[in-house]
């Protein structure tokens, strides 16, 4: 999915209505509040909307991009800075993703966002469809180490330099979906926010041979919570197979079950993909 303007005042919807990811932590505040359709002037083009495509189509990227065009819209709050690097003078040490200013309010504001996928394979092991990311790891750097970095002495002295004098709260963005295994029951996640959107992961032994599928390429990742209108060109489960054989890594889906049935959203992935994942996780909990 592009990011030209048509279809991008559909993403900047899914953006606002879509539940978040994660649960906030300790003293971060959830970006709902400041995406509510009374504070967003919706329907107006922004210059971001009419400005040249970003040669950078990384999906972090683009929701990054997606989430300013939004923000630009919005009745009291003002983007001051994005990707702020933090550096010591000798080695990088993280960089915050976003500051605002509210003007209703006189609040400044240290944003993050994130956009992931997850597929579960146990209560306590997310990996996403690189399994070297997983959940868990993701949300400890998120609040544990991205948030508190706008405390810090060298964030202070940085934002300084752009006139942004302190920081009064924290917001976390997150977006995207948890996909949980189709022939095993597990437990959302504590993390998870309480209605995160949700998935179905399979293997290719697993799939159910009525469904029709969807596959959706990297660009369509984004907005997967409007997954009805993206069209109807879909595989039986047979031709599928094949695809997923020649995919070098798990494919995204759009699964179709039956006439009667929503569209859900899924995974595809290869016995090899479940091995690396399980290798992943015992690596990360005995490195040496």
């Amino acid at each position: 999915m592009s990011d030209s303007t048509p279809l991008n005042h559909k993403l900047k919807e899914w953006l606002r209505a879509s539940p978040p990811l994660l649960q906030s932590q300790n003293d971060t505040r959830l970006a709902e509040r400041f995406l509510r359709a009374d504070v967003i002037e919706t329907g107006s083009e922004t210059a971001e909307d009419t400005a040249p495509p970003d040669k950078d189509q990384r999906l972090g990227r683009r929701f990054e991009r997606l989430t300013h065009n939004v923000l630009h819209e919005h009745a009291h709050l003002d983007v001051l800075a994005s990707n702020i690097v933090l550096h010591d003078g000798t080695r990088t040490i993280g960089e915050l993703d976003l500051v605002t200013y509210d003007r209703q309010r006189d609040k400044y504001q240290h944003w993050e966002m994130t956009l992931k996928f997850y597929l579960g394979i146990g209560p306590d092991h997310w990996p996403g469809p690189n399994p070297i990311d997983n959940l868990h790891r993701k949300a400890s750097r998120l609040f544990g180490h991205q948030f508190p970095l706008s405390a810090s002495a060298l964030a202070q002295e940085r934002l300084l330099s752009l006139d942004i004098p302190r920081i009064d709260e924290r917001v976390v963005l997150s977006r995207g979906t948890l996909f949980y295994p189709a022939e095993q029951t597990i437990s959302a996640p504590e993390i998870a926010h309480p209605d995160h959107h949700k998935g179905r992961w399979w293997t290719i032994s697993q799939l159910p041979a009525a469904t029709r599928w969807q596959p959706l390429s990297r660009n369509d990742w984004i907005g997967t919570g409007s997954v009805s209108d993206k069209g109807t060109t879909t595989l039986a489960t047979n031709q599928l197979v094949d695809y997923v054989q020649s995919a070098p890594s798990p494919l995204m889906v759009i699964a179709y079950h039956n006439a009667n049935a929503l569209p859900e959203p899924g995974f595809i992935v290869s016995d090899n993909w479940l091995v690396d994942a399980r290798d992943a996780k015992k690596h990360s909990e005995h490195p040496n």
